[in-house]
């Protein structure tokens, strides 16, 4: 009884908030569901995990259409090649992708790594071709919360659990985007097949020497807890950080600033609250930014920092909308909002002051 009046406090509470909608009966409608981790609501706390379908294809015909919404933001691969990623998809703009060369006769494997820096989240996916539906989010995928090996493979899946199925468009702030946006996929808007390294890091605001980053050493050591990173000249890109995921701290999210310019003495409010998967010791950003500096609290196991640089002109297309993220010291080319920082944030910083001896100041 316990367990059913959590879920459905867990539905509910976005209505108490005040956000509008509710839908029919699931079972009503072959529709994609809104679908996310089974996760108490009343815990607000950064999750992130994976949700995972196979799904049977004897032929495609014509165009195979993938549409993808996430609250807050997806990466999404099919058969182990990234697609896409965005976030924010619960407004009224959807992202499309045409997915016609990762789909092959027999079983494909749909893969898309989730996350939310308060818990709270939807995911919605409609995959078809012109006959119609091949697939869709629902009570029948697989959710993992940390990545084991062979999971982007068209093995057997491992048991995992199921999802909490929040019901059809529209539900409480979920609903199906007005409309989709096409989007290329990620190979086709990169500017280089490989990564660019950063070129030196240092303890963040302790006005010490930069220490250049040696891509060649067998077990580079950790950069530390707090941490602000150089890429040379301003680049736009997917940050990818490389860790060891043997030192972090699990209970604890991490926070990520980017910055065109040097950045101010921390503690700062975050553009990004993250929790990285057990399993996976790599962070890849869902959306391509423009930076120069990177700053990084709580992933003391941080060894590598690169960016995947994409083609200018796809830029606009692939970058967050206003509001989407919290812009600062013009990265956007937008005014600094006020420097609030959240209870989750706070949290962060007050586990480094007592770890690492980081001095932390109140809000203003």
């Amino acid at each position: 009884m316990a367990g059913r009046g959590a879920r459905l406090f867990a539905v509910l509470l976005p209505l108490a908030a005040g956000w509008a909608g509710c839908g029919p009966d699931e079972t009503a409608a072959p529709d994609p569901q809104w679908i996310w981790r089974d996760h108490d609501l009343r815990h607000v706390e950064a999750v992130a995990f994976y949700a995972v379908r196979d799904v049977e294809v004897d032929r495609i015909e014509g165009t195979a259409r993938l549409r993808v919404q996430a609250d807050e933001e997806y990466v999404l691969t099919i058969n182990g090649s990234r697609i896409g990623s965005g976030r924010r998809g619960f407004e009224a703009e959807g992202d499309e992708y045409d997915v016609t060369p990762w789909l092959s006769p027999g079983w494909n494997r749909v893969v898309a790594l989730l996350r939310s820096s308060n818990g709270a989240g939807g995911f919605w996916l409609e995959l078809a071709d012109d006959r119609g539906l091949l697939a869709r989010s629902d009570g029948d995928w697989t959710i993992y919360r940390g990545e084991w090996r062979g999971i982007y493979r068209r093995g057997a899946l491992l048991p995992g659990d199921r999802p909490m199925v929040l019901g059809p468009s529209p539900l409480g702030r979920w609903r199906t985007a007005d409309r989709f946006v096409r989007r290329e996929a990620f190979q086709r808007v990169l500017a280089t097949p490989e990564p660019v390294t950063a070129v030196a890091f240092r303890k963040w605001g302790s006005g010490e020497e930069w220490t250049p980053i040696r891509e060649q050493r067998r077990r580079p050591p950790s950069f530390g807890p707090l941490v602000e990173i150089d890429f040379g000249e301003v680049r736009t890109g997917y940050l990818q950080l490389a860790f060891r995921d043997s030192a972090l701290a699990p209970e604890l999210p991490s926070l990520l600033f980017f910055s065109t310019g040097p950045l101010e003495a921390p503690p700062l409010p975050a553009d990004l609250t993250t929790r990285p998967i057990p399993g996976r010791n790599l962070f890849q950003d869902a959306i391509p930014r423009r930076f120069r500096y990177v700053a990084v609290a709580g992933m003391p196991g941080l060894f590598q920092a690169h960016v995947l640089p994409i083609r200018p002109e796809a830029y606009d297309g692939l970058a967050p909308r206003e509001g989407d993220v919290r812009e600062r010291h013009g990265v956007f080319g937008i005014d600094p909002p006020p420097p609030l920082r959240s209870p989750v944030e706070n949290e962060v910083w007050r586990e480094l002051e007592r770890t690492a001896g980081i001095a932390v100041r109140k809000p203003r």
